[in-house]
Formats: structure tokens, C-alpha cells, sequence
């Protein structure tokens, strides 16, 4: 209650559902944005970002939209903001995110997910 929250998503489709959930529940001020990363949101600073990549490109792995959403979250997040990144375990965003921010660890995990937590 009482933040401001933007939503952000590189399918046409799901903006269009995003934005009907949002309005069918009377968060008519919350914004959806079609955007490849954070894009469209260059201009803008942010608190806390918080997202899970898509890590597929068909059947195999591809980070390059982790790696393009880690760093575009660096830029537009303020000083001492937050990133939350949402992964399966197996995935090394580890120095992505340790290049980028301050500080890096864990948020929490368990044997199949892990919350990274990033502060810039």
C-alpha cells in the first residue's frame, strides 16, 4: 500500500493481461509498460526493482536478456535501491550482479530457486 508501481514486459500480450488484471482489481494508476528490459523506463530512477528473466531462447539456455535486464536494473535503480532477481538455482547470475552493484547475496533459497538480492 502506498507505492507507486510500474510494470514492465517485452510481450505485447502480456502487458494487454497485466494491465486488464491490474484494472479489473482497481489499480487503475499502476502502469504497464511494453518495454525490451528497462528500455522504456531509461529516463526513470526506482526504489526496487524486481524481476524473473525468462532464461529460454525455444529449448535452450540463453542469458542474454538476464545479463541486458541486471545491467539496464544498475542504471536505473537509485543509490542504495534494491534489484530482486528471482532464479532457478542452477543459473550463475552471480558476477553479473557483482559487477554491477555494491553488494550481492543471497535473499533466500531452497534447492530448485534462489532470491538474489542486489543493492547499487
Amino acid at each position: 500500500q502506498g507505492a507507486e508501481v510500474l510494470l514492465v514486459d517485452v510481450s505485447a500480450r502480456a502487458v494487454t493481461s497485466t494491465q486488464r488484471t491490474l484494472n479489473a482489481n482497481g489499480y487503475t494508476d499502476t502502469e504497464c509498460v511494453l518495454s525490451c528490459g528497462t528500455t522504456e523506463v531509461q529516463n526513470r530512477t526506482f526504489d526496487i526493482v524486481v524481476t524473473n528473466p525468462p532464461f529460454h531462447t525455444g529449448h535452450s539456455v540463453d542469458l542474454d536478456v538476464a545479463q541486458n535486464f541486471i545491467e539496464g536494473a544498475a542504471r536505473i535503480l537509485r543509490k542504495g535501491g534494491y534489484l530482486y532477481l528471482v532464479a532457478n538455482a542452477f543459473l550463475k547470475y552471480g558476477h553479473w550482479l557483482e559487477e554491477n552493484f555494491t553488494e550481492t547475496n543471497i535473499a533466500w533459497e531452497n534447492k530448485h530457486y534462489k532470491v538474489w538480492k542486489s543493492t547499487k
